[in-house]
């Protein structure tokens, strides 16, 4: 199983440092100790690639761009393998899983942190019913009908279900 991207400039600085094949205990969310949404945790970790990472997009929506997630690295917690970058962003491209070694065809699960926009450039990894979309804590939601809307008029698609569409 392979969680990417998750940001954390502290832990990748920390991978850096460590160098390939070391063995340290990853502490995830030091910058938001207080964050209840982001609990900070520790875990052993196993420094699998380190990158600079930069990386050219090949599908979807930077296909042909360069894109920069900053030190970069890929640590083995016992199996589950996580992609941390320094640079806020989705996962749009895999050439930023390219970036650090990652063979997406050896990967039995991708657990992608974004928000719908790894389509374009996954679909040819797996079939749309094989993705599972999962609704956590954060700054956004999915599902729009969660929002507390306040001013808008209603009904509305796709929130309400009683919409009728003018003929």
């Amino acid at each position: 199983m392979l969680l990417a991207v998750f940001t954390d400039a502290a832990l990748a600085h920390e991978a850096h440092g460590a160098g390939m094949g070391a063995s340290f205990d990853a502490r995830f969310n030091r910058a938001a100790p207080n964050d209840p949404l982001a609990p900070g945790f520790v875990y052993p970790a196993r420094v699998v690639a380190l990158s600079d990472g930069q990386f050219v997009g090949r599908r979807g929506l930077v296909s042909g761009s360069h894109g920069q997630m900053g030190p970069s690295a890929l640590l083995d917690l016992g199996g589950v393998q996580v992609a941390v970058i320094s640079r806020r962003q989705q996962l749009l491209d895999p050439a930023q899983l390219d970036a650090l070694g990652v063979d997406l065809a050896q990967v039995r699960t991708l657990v992608v942190k974004s928000r719908g926009h790894f389509r374009a450039a996954f679909d040819s990894f797996t079939p749309p019913e094989r993705i599972l979309e999962v609704d956590c804590p954060g700054l956004t939601t999915p599902n729009l009908r969660l929002l507390p809307w306040t001013r808008m008029p209603r009904p509305i698609f796709p929130i309400d279900d009683d919409v009728v569409w003018p003929t």
